[in-house]
């Protein structure tokens, strides 16, 4: 069985790095730049789930992840 492919926008240690490790826990995990670039790794790849948050508890509703999904 192959390992579980992550994707997620940030760096590590960031909130949805700590994200990915609890809920995918041992899985191979994507650090990407942009979200376009998340979505465009999952879109590249399909081995690749992604992990992207919607909201903000500072800035409120994500608008871009919306309009990407």
């Amino acid at each position: 069985m192959s390992k579980i492919k992550i994707a997620f926008q940030g760096e590590k240690g960031a909130y949805s790095h700590i994200a990915c490790k609890e809920i995918f826990n041992g899985a191979e995990i994507k650090t990407c730049a942009t979200f376009e670039d998340t979505f465009k790794t999952a879109n590249d790849d399909e081995e690749y789930k992604i992990l992207i948050h919607i909201e903000n508890s500072l800035a409120g509703r994500v608008g871009d992840i919306h309009y990407l999904l």
